[in-house]
């Protein structure tokens, strides 16, 4: 079977473009309103694009953030064009390696279980001058379970431009103190979640994901980095108003 990329993901007749929900990750994915954006008020949306192909060797579900009225459809279009990229990408991947794991499996006599590419988006917060969004990224390539890691966008719309952790704050100020001590006090409320090692070591950078909510921003870690799978993702709310003293 050819390798197929963002052309062939468009023209193939085996795939079917159209708004679903996975059964596996169960992710919020509709569009999402913001109020009037700066004095042109503007309307900006997420919406999604969904692109499915499903054989008995791979079965991918892809769920894209798409953006919509931006003022400056330049960067509007580089970052939808961003985000679809890395989802065919990380799909692409998937399939190259269910083709060679197929044809492995065949040469040895091996059963082969069909792989599994998924992605779903979340908009955790968005109004006035700022979009907060994350991608989730599941794939299953065999074995007791499949790997899950995300991608955030904390997107500016006034200046254009992606924010870092690190953006957020007064060039002077111990944000990364005061945050790692919050992540760790939370932590001692359920220390049996994550690993014994890190309930007083956990710590962050100056590029840690992170997303904005209404009350404050989220600090995740990828899986296993401080906790066991079973723990999933670990997320910290760290409330604006903690933060609000030494943010920009």
């Amino acid at each position: 079977m050819a390798r197929w990329g963002i052309k062939s993901l468009q023209m193939s007749k085996g795939l079917r473009i159209f708004i679903c929900v996975s059964f596996i990750l169960i992710l919020s994915s509709n569009a999402y309103a913001v109020r009037d954006v700066g004095p042109l008020k503007a309307m900006v949306s997420v919406t999604s694009k969904e692109i499915i192909d499903k054989t008995e060797q791979r079965d991918i579900d892809l769920n894209i953030p798409v953006i919509n009225g931006m003022r400056n459809s330049d960067f509007q279009d580089k970052l939808n064009s961003m985000f679809e990229e890395k989802v065919i990408k990380f799909a692409e991947d998937i399939q190259d390696f269910a083709k060679e794991d197929e044809e492995y499996a065949k040469e040895h006599n091996f059963p082969f279980i069909g792989y599994a590419a998924y992605t779903r988006f979340e908009v955790t917060y968005i109004e006035d001058d700022l979009i907060s969004l994350y991608i989730t990224y599941y794939s299953y390539t065999g074995g007791a379970h499949g790997m899950t890691y995300r991608e955030y966008y904390n997107i500016d719309l006034k200046s254009e431009t992606l924010l870092e952790l690190k953006d957020l704050f007064d060039i002077a100020a111990d944000y990364k103190t005061l945050i790692n001590q919050e992540i760790r006090k939370q932590m001692e409320k359920e220390p049996e979640r994550y690993f014994k090692e890190f309930l007083s070591t956990a710590s962050i950078s100056d590029n840690h994901s992170y997303y904005f909510t209404d009350g404050g921003i989220v600090i995740y870690f990828d899986l296993y980095e401080i906790a066991p799978y079973a723990s999933g993702i670990p997320e910290f709310e760290i409330p604006f108003s903690l933060l609000e003293a030494i943010m920009r």
